[in-house]
């Protein structure tokens, strides 16, 4: 997801993150222009949708896992429905994710030593320890997105992922 509310403008991220045009699928672009950050609950979790000042720019994801059926993409409550998140991180890391599809716990462990303060969750008030950190509203991760500038834009990228 790109922080600019313009669709078009947002794939200037694609060259700066040195990503391919077939690692993405426009099916899954979304422009929250009338967006005003509504809560929504995603594989039995609470989600903000993002507001206004974002834009998604959807990954190639559909037929990568439950044999085909995108059970898991669905936004209909179903069972097999996974949750939504956010990540933020550098465009480094960025890249690196969307072409191996895997997060990998880092060194840096920013909020090891917080409360887990997802009430939904099956973790909530315990310590979150090491590992890899998701938030269920894109303004949470400000801290960790990094600054890019494709065509003197000012952008900074979150991932936004389904979680299973």
């Amino acid at each position: 997801m790109t922080q600019d509310p313009s669709v078009e403008q947002a794939k200037d991220l694609v060259k700066v993150l040195c990503l391919k045009t077939e690692d993405f699928d426009p099916r899954g672009d979304c422009s929250y222009i009338w967006n005003i950050s509504d809560q929504d609950v995603r594989g039995g979790l609470n989600y903000m949708q993002p507001n206004w000042n974002w834009v998604r720019i959807g990954l190639k994801c559909a037929g990568r896992y439950d044999k085909g059926n995108n059970d898991w993409l669905k936004m209909n409550g179903n069972p097999k429905e996974w949750a939504i998140g956010f990540h933020g991180t550098s465009n480094e890391a960025t890249t690196k994710l969307v072409k191996t599809r895997r997060f990998e716990v880092g060194t840096r462990h920013a909020c090891q030593d917080d409360v887990d303060i997802n009430k939904s969750g099956k973790n909530y008030g315990k310590k979150c320890g090491q590992g890899v950190y998701f938030a269920d509203d894109v303004e949470d991760t400000v801290m960790f997105r990094h600054q890019a500038e494709p065509n003197d834009m000012d952008v900074t990228c979150a991932l936004q992922v389904h979680i299973p």
